[in-house]
């Protein structure tokens, strides 16, 4: 890679990406091992990890990603989507099985309730 060299570099130490904010480098044994972060994170130096952030002056990809926060609420709006999906689903299944149950009940109790004769 351009302008980067792990010769020099403390062992298994994290380095920024001399191109891209969401890579990073890290150097085992003088060997550059190329890591590269989550979708909407870049790498911070400082705290060794990435981070939620939207600076990049180096990247010039980074202003084709979706940032962080709507990335979140994306995701949170299809969460809420399924859920609310799923808890239709259960109350229609609950107000069936309480009304046929109800009847079944119903018909047990006051003797209606004929079952198929099995053959023999």
């Amino acid at each position: 890679m351009d302008n980067f060299s792990c010769a020099d570099k403390v062992d298994q130490r994290l380095y920024k990406h001399p191109h891209y904010c969401s890579k990073f480098i890290r150097c085992s044994y003088g060997t550059q091992h190329i890591m590269e972060c989550n979708s909407g994170t870049i790498f911070d130096v400082s705290l060794q990890l990435c981070n939620y952030g939207t600076e990049c002056p180096i990247d010039k990809t980074m202003s084709n990603q979706p940032k962080a926060s709507t990335v979140s609420a994306v995701a949170i709006s299809g969460i809420v989507a399924v859920t609310v999906l799923l808890l239709a689903g259960l109350i229609v299944l609950t107000v069936l099985m309480r009304k046929y149950s109800y009847n079944l009940r119903t018909a047990a109790l006051t003797g209606s309730l004929v079952l198929p004769k099995t053959k023999q």
